[in-house]
């Protein structure tokens, strides 16, 4: 059963802030605090902090929509408008778990654009040549949900557009 891609066809959009009243702000820091697994908590800081994103209105079922990386580039982008001044982040080694500082200019972050087909993308597979949507924030928070023995599977049968 062939399905269309509910990703949203959009890499660096044109988002709009909210207008900065107290209810944006209090809405963010529930967000951030809640008792949910982080990719929840980003729809919400998202869908609290921005009133549309290129031109549409902006609300849980939207930020859903959006790919991992426009995700990640929305709340960098925040960052930069909210924490000007934010230029040191801790990081942890991957091999030892250390804890260590990394200064670096979220403005300078590289960017490239989608590729041709975006959010689609055709895989050659033992199966033959498969059609997949790029993931967005519905799968990472399915993904946060399910227990599962190979993440890698599920992922691909999430974002699979076909049997």
């Amino acid at each position: 059963m062939e399905r269309s891609p509910d990703t949203l066809a959009v890499d660096f959009p044109e988002p709009r802030f909210r207008t900065l009243d107290g209810r944006a702000e209090l809405a963010v820091a529930e967000a951030a605090e809640a008792d949910t697994g982080r990719p929840q908590r980003v729809t919400a800081i998202i869908a609290a902090l921005y009133e549309a994103i290129d031109g549409q209105p902006c609300d849980a079922t939207l930020a859903r929509r959006l790919c991992v990386g426009t995700r990640k580039w929305l709340l960098q982008h925040a960052v930069r408008r909210f924490g000007s001044d934010a230029r040191w982040f801790e990081a942890r080694c991957p091999s030892c778990t250390a804890p260590f500082d990394l200064e670096c200019d979220l403005a300078d972050a590289p960017r490239t654009a989608a590729g041709t087909g975006f959010p689609v993308v055709e895989i050659a597979t033992s199966l033959g040549p498969r059609q997949f949507e790029a993931p967005n924030g519905k799968h990472e928070e399915r993904l946060a949900d399910m227990h599962f023995a190979d993440p890698r599977r599920t992922l691909a049968g999430l974002c699979g557009l076909g049997a």
